[in-house]
């Protein structure tokens, strides 16, 4: 299914209004020759979203056109949308279907990497989403290396709601080496805090950093906690309400550019543990 949507600027608000304005159900078939070409859009490249817990389809299109947007206007939208329950205390069913949705994703990928002419697609996983994106990605680096070569540009983990002890010992050896990869982490993300709690993570979840921060060799750690945005009650959302996160995601993307090329940022020694600035 795609969505258009009418685009209001609102004065004084970084924030982008969208207006649902028509839907339609496509064929499969259909649905992925609106890659050839992205017409409309100058860049071509896609951003792929794949949205968090309790987010219904609706609003993870809606997201997902407005961080889009809010990056760069050329960039083509597209969600993976896992069928999340969108019921706040419905947490382990959640987690379940997110889990269930891993095959789905692979597959989904390539199809749409295929479709793409030679355009990146750059991967936006929002927290529970990462259950969905960190395995698929892993088993396609596994059986697809040459994707992440030449098809897949970015992939960016924000506030990850996985494992961190889960993710050192079966997948951080294959995100160190796409050479392209990203974890947006707080020290004041409150929701992944309760979920460390709830599933006793030791070592706590991949998107909460903690005082002294987490470095990955290999990958982009960034930590968001001075950056801003609204989600001031659980800090969890700031990724796409922070303009400060969403002008690094801007020159992520459109540059190409690893995190030590990028302005804004406090470097931590040795390990280039990253501090971005408001």
């Amino acid at each position: 299914m795609l969505m258009d949507f009418g685009l209001v600027d609102e004065q004084d608000d970084p924030i982008i209004t969208l207006l649902n304005d028509s839907s339609l159900t496509l064929t499969e078939a259909d649905f992925f020759k609106q890659f050839k070409p992205a017409k409309g859009f100058k860049s071509g490249d896609v951003l792929l979203f794949v949205h968090g817990f309790n987010v219904k389809f609706e609003d993870a299109v809606k997201r997902a056109a407005q961080v889009s947007y809010d990056i760069n206007p050329d960039l083509q939208p597209v969600v993976f949308s896992w069928p999340s329950i969108g019921d706040p205390l419905k947490y382990n069913r959640d987690f379940g279907r997110a889990l269930d949705s891993v095959d789905d994703f692979e597959k989904f990928m390539l199809k749409l990497v295929a479709s793409t002419q030679g355009k990146r697609v750059h991967v936006l996983a929002h927290s529970m989403g990462s259950k969905v994106v960190i395995p698929a990605l892993a088993r396609l680096y596994s059986t697809h290396p040459k994707l992440f070569d030449k098809k897949l540009g970015n992939i960016i983990l924000a506030a990850p709601d996985f494992p961190r002890e889960t993710f050192i010992l079966k997948y951080k050896a294959a995100f160190s080496k796409f050479g392209r990869a990203t974890i947006y982490m707080s020290s004041e993300d409150k929701a992944l805090k309760a979920s460390s709690s709830t599933y006793l993570a030791d070592r706590g979840m991949l998107g909460f950093s903690g005082p002294e921060g987490f470095f990955f060799p290999g990958i982009d750690s960034v930590d968001i906690t001075r950056a801003g945005g609204v989600d001031v009650l659980l800090g969890h959302s700031n990724y796409g309400s922070s303009a400060r996160v969403l002008v690094d995601m801007h020159d992520m993307i459109g540059s190409n550019l690893r995190a030590d090329k990028r302005k804004g940022f406090i470097i931590v020694p040795p390990y280039k543990y990253f501090f971005l600035q408001p």
